[in-house]
């Protein structure tokens, strides 16, 4: 797969029937057939593949499928060619968590905090990372920036797995 130099997608357009493409991988997506969603993808002009749309829907796959490796892959090449883009730091942290570690995930969004110190999704994602590695001070000041930025972050955290060891000790410490 060929990566573009930055500024280069927005030459990327794509045809109907690349959309077509498009629109059925992401209906496999929402049923969960990963498999079929991925020779969707496939069907698009080789060319039009690394548009952001294409590439995001193919990282949807590749977690379906747990393909960490590759999904890593592409998520910090595409973080290198769109730096101001932070979503793709935060899909490669996700990838880098799976294939190799907690640890790992956290030093890429740290890096990604440098360059994007208010970003809402950040802040909440490096909470989580803080709280599976017991970092419980970190995770708490990470988690209330992601709330001052985003309040939806709020009901989300309430229910997530990856804050559930943050959760346990601040429920010791009432006890």
């Amino acid at each position: 797969m060929g990566y573009m130099d930055q500024g280069q997608e927005e030459d990327i357009s794509l045809r109907l029937d690349d959309l077509r493409h498009m629109r059925a991988a992401e209906g496999y997506l929402e049923l969960g057939l990963y498999d079929e969603a991925n020779a969707e993808l496939e069907r698009i002009d080789p060319l039009c593949r690394a548009a952001s749309q294409v590439l995001t829907l193919q990282l949807c796959v590749y977690a379906g499928l747990e393909k960490w490796d590759l999904m890593q892959t592409v998520a910090s090449k595409m973080a290198e060619h769109f730096p101001d883009d932070v979503q793709w730091r935060i899909w490669w942290a996700a990838a880098a968590r799976r294939a190799h570690s907690v640890e790992s995930a956290k030093r890429i969004l740290q890096k990604a905090l440098e360059t994007h110190p208010n970003d809402a999704n950040v802040h909440y994602n490096l909470s989580c990372y803080e709280s599976r590695l017991q970092h419980f001070r970190k995770a708490q000041r990470h988690l209330a920036r992601a709330i001052q930025l985003d309040s939806r972050f709020q009901l989300i955290a309430l229910n997530d797995q990856d804050l559930e060891p943050l959760w346990e000790k601040l429920s010791q410490r009432e006890e």
